[in-house]
């Protein structure tokens, strides 16, 4: 199976909070096994190279795909977003890399309210200024129709269901109401792995989570 004619995204102005990109979705080139890998947005390292989960979550998503016999290669990969936050400045005086929160906000007249009829992402709205990468998104799924979604992280739960709780949702298949026949099935993001110091509990659940798409896949 091969995905044919991506749309492109529609052209638009540079989000005033984006760093960097767009990082757009890679495509298989070859055989497409019918799964879509979903992120949140692009980091310093996708940014660069153009390429999503192309940095270490990128690397530990390569091994943790292998466990479980799927070829990154053959996967389409995705976020929900295209471009990179903005750094936030802590109380500290450090900053945050990859703040998601930066494409959110509270005030309900700076956010689309339409998303989900207004699921809110820990309780904020997604930006009207923002919302554009997100109907790309939808486009494209609705466009290759994916036979399994791996929602990896918060971002990309909410994206597709409306919750916000990986905790709460992890090892289970879920629905998107973006698609009738695509079951999505939620996990931790590699990065929260990598922030936990590749914790072996953490990485064995994902590795869990990610052999649930395998039969879906087989159809």
């Amino acid at each position: 199976m091969l995905i044919q004619n991506v749309p492109p995204p529609p052209p638009t102005n540079i989000p005033h909070n984006a760093l960097a990109g767009p990082v757009l979705p890679q495509i298989p080139i070859f055989e497409w096994n019918g799964l879509a890998i979903l992120g949140e947005a692009p980091g310093r390292q996708e940014a660069i190279s153009g390429v999503p989960f192309s940095g270490p979550a990128g690397e530990l998503l390569d091994t943790l795909l292998s466990r479980v016999d799927i070829e990154r290669h053959e996967t389409l990969v995705l976020n929900p977003f295209l471009y990179q936050p903005v750094w936030t400045p802590l109380d500290n005086g450090t900053r945050r890399n990859n703040d998601i929160s930066n494409f959110f906000t509270k005030d309900a007249a700076e956010g689309n309210t339409k998303i989900h009829d207004g699921a809110l992402f820990r309780s904020a709205y997604a930006k009207n200024s923002n919302a554009h990468d997100l109907r790309y998104c939808w486009t494209v799924l609705n466009h290759v129709k994916p036979r399994a979604i791996l929602a990896l992280g918060a971002t990309a739960l909410w994206f597709l269901t409306g919750h916000d709780k990986i905790s709460e949702h992890r090892g289970n298949v879920l629905k998107t109401p973006m698609l009738d026949d695509a079951p999505v099935i939620p996990s931790y993001h590699p990065a929260y792995a990598l922030y936990r110091n590749a914790d072996q509990e953490i990485l064995n659940t994902i590795i869990a989570d990610i052999a649930l798409v395998k039969p879906f896949l087989a159809q």
